[in-house]
This record gives structure tokens, C-alpha cells and sequence, in this order.
């Protein structure tokens, strides 16, 4: 019932979404039933998906809401990984699946730490969109994590070493400072 007192026959297809049927008494309930199940019927089986913004644009509004809470190298990496790695340009969030994300990241696996942080920016990204209701699902939830780089084990050799003692005290500044006391 409105503010100007009209009556009309409303399905919930998400939290907060309205899909509206007919007006009360044009249509009466026995007919509003009909469109209503048929709207979940659709709804379940993925025929209508949520109205939602484009990626860029969803990608400029959370790292501006991340700016807020996060630090700013925090804010620049996701930016760096959202747009190198997944270039969606404007398509809608809710086409986006997990098949195209792991497209995304199959050429970074010569490069797992790469991988792992670009597969966590969409995750972190994807389940902000999922609590703004840009998104019924996060499409990241059907994927596995990549596996964690492994440690190396290369330490330089007595000649390097020497050669980053005289590039350290070379330089004038704290930082030369640091890495000879490292070093040392």
C-alpha cells in the first residue's frame, strides 16, 4: 500500500528487491500467484539477475570505500591487481562468473605469489559487492585458492654480497645504512 493509499501485488526476488506484479483490484491475489511463482521460478533458475552496475564502475566505488579503512599501499595494490588482471571494462557484475576469473588468473601461474594476491583482490572485491547487493553470489566462492608461493632457498653469493656492501655505503642516506647493517 502506498502513500497515496494504491494496492499492488509485490514478489521479494532478493533482499530489499521488489518486482512488482499488478494492482489491486485489477488483478486479484488468485492472479497476482501465477506471475509471483513464476518470478522465483526465474530468479531460481538464474533468468533474472540482479540490477547491478557495471565492474568498473563497482571497482572505483569500493577502492574508494577502502580508502577509508585500508592504508593507501593497501588501496594502490588492489587498483593495480583489479584492473591488470581482471579487465571486465564495463560488464555487469552479476555476468561475470568464475569460469572468466579463473580464466584470468591461469597465465599468472608461472607467477603464484601474483596469482594468490590477484585471486584474494577479486575475493575481497567480490564479497564487498556481494554485502552492497551488487551480486547474489560471489563467484570466487566456487574456486579454490591458489597455493602459497614456496620460500627460496637461493642466498647470494660471497662476490654479490660484497658488491650490495659497496652499493650500501656508497649511499649517502639512512637506507644505505640499514642494508649494511643487515648485512653485517
Amino acid at each position: 500500500v502506498s502513500a497515496k493509499d494504491t494496492k499492488s501485488f509485490i514478489v521479494l526476488l532478493a533482499s530489499g528487491r521488489r518486482h512488482t506484479i499488478g494492482r489491486y483490484p485489477i488483478l486479484s491475489l488468485a492472479e497476482a500467484r501465477a506471475p509471483a511463482k513464476r518470478a522465483l521460478a526465474e530468479k531460481t533458475l538464474g533468468k533474472i539477475r540482479p540490477n547491478t552496475t557495471g565492474y568498473l564502475a563497482a571497482v572505483a566505488e569500493f577502492l574508494e570505500r577502502s580508502a577509508k579503512k585500508n592504508r593507501p599501499g593497501t588501496v594502490g595494490e588492489y587498483k593495480r591487481l583489479l584492473t591488470s588482471h581482471f579487465p571486465f571494462g564495463t560488464a555487469r557484475l552479476a555476468d561475470i562468473t568464475s569460469e572468466q576469473i579463473e580464466k584470468r588468473l591461469k597465465p599468472l601461474s608461472d607467477r603464484p605469489s601474483e596469482q594468490r594476491h590477484a585471486f584474494m583482490a577479486i575475493k575481497v572485491f567480490f564479497n564487498w559487492a556481494l554485502k552492497r547487493r551488487y551480486v547474489h553470489s560471489n563467484p570466487c566462492a566456487a574456486l579454490f585458492s591458489p597455493p602459497k608461493a614456496t620460500s627460496r632457498s637461493r642466498v647470494l653469493t660471497d662476490k654479490e654480497l660484497r658488491t650490495v656492501l659497496r652499493q650500501a655505503r656508497a649511499d649517502v642516506d639512512a637506507y644505505g645504512k640499514i642494508v649494511e647493517l643487515l648485512i653485517l
